[in-house]
């Protein structure tokens, strides 16, 4: 892809049912580099009519609340969250917000690289962070929700329940130079100096199972494991 690919351009058109047009490609092929090799590619592809995008949300929306249970997929994109710049916000890109919260019966699953506000996490029935999880997504996100696997994952970070309660917020350099003027006072020790209450902290993480340590902080071999409701 990196010798290969290139934009894709994309474009609607209003074409008449039943009526046939011709579709002329020109491509101008252009030397990337000096070598050997020299090759030319491109394609052309269609798609079949569609509504508008709000059109599509509104139907989502429609689907997941009159589902028994949803599983509702939210994400951040290339466009916001990349290593090469830094992200202007916490929110979720569009208007996932409004998808997430339509359901009480409803898993979540934020798949996302870094923390992300979720304003209706305590309005749906579970959160599953899955991160950016590479191309057996789809099997590994099928194990845990059916059960074959546990979710045995636990935070990194620390998630603010707003952007405006993070307790460090000035990370853009002035003039090339960025003073760290909260000096120790980042991560946890950040939080406890400010009081305020993330959304989840350092090391969250739930499972299908709670446990309970007995005789004061030792585990015994007859430690009890309460399976949740």
């Amino acid at each position: 892809m990196a010798l290969s690919g290139a934009e894709e351009l994309r474009f609607d058109i209003e074409l008449n049912a039943g009526e046939q047009v011709e579709v002329h490609v020109r491509h101008v092929p252009l030397k990337m580099f000096d070598g050997p090799m020299v090759w030319v590619q491109f394609g052309l592809g269609h798609a079949e009519p569609s509504d508008s995008p709000d059109a599509e949300f509104d139907q989502a929306v429609a689907t997941a609340a009159e589902a028994d249970i949803a599983i509702v997929v939210v994400a951040t994109t290339e466009d916001v969250e990349s290593e090469g710049f830094d992200r202007k916000t916490l929110e979720l890109p569009g208007r996932q917000n409004e998808l997430a919260a339509v359901n009480p019966h409803t898993v979540v699953v934020v798949n996302a690289g870094s923390p992300v506000e979720l304003p209706w996490a305590e309005d749906v029935a579970a959160v599953l962070l899955t991160w950016f999880p590479g191309q057996e997504c789809g099997a590994a996100l099928a194990d845990v929700l059916l059960g074959a696997h546990e979710p045995g994952g636990r935070l990194p970070t620390t998630w603010p329940a707003r952007k405006e309660n993070s307790p460090v917020l000035r990370v853009t350099p002035t003039d090339g130079a960025l003073a760290y003027e909260e000096s120790i006072f980042v991560g946890y020790r950040a939080w406890e100096k400010t009081g305020a209450e993330p959304r989840y902290w350092f090391g969250h993480g739930l499972g299908y199972t709670t446990w309970e340590y007995l005789s004061g902080g030792f585990v015994p071999s007859d430690a009890s494991c309460v399976r949740s409701p």
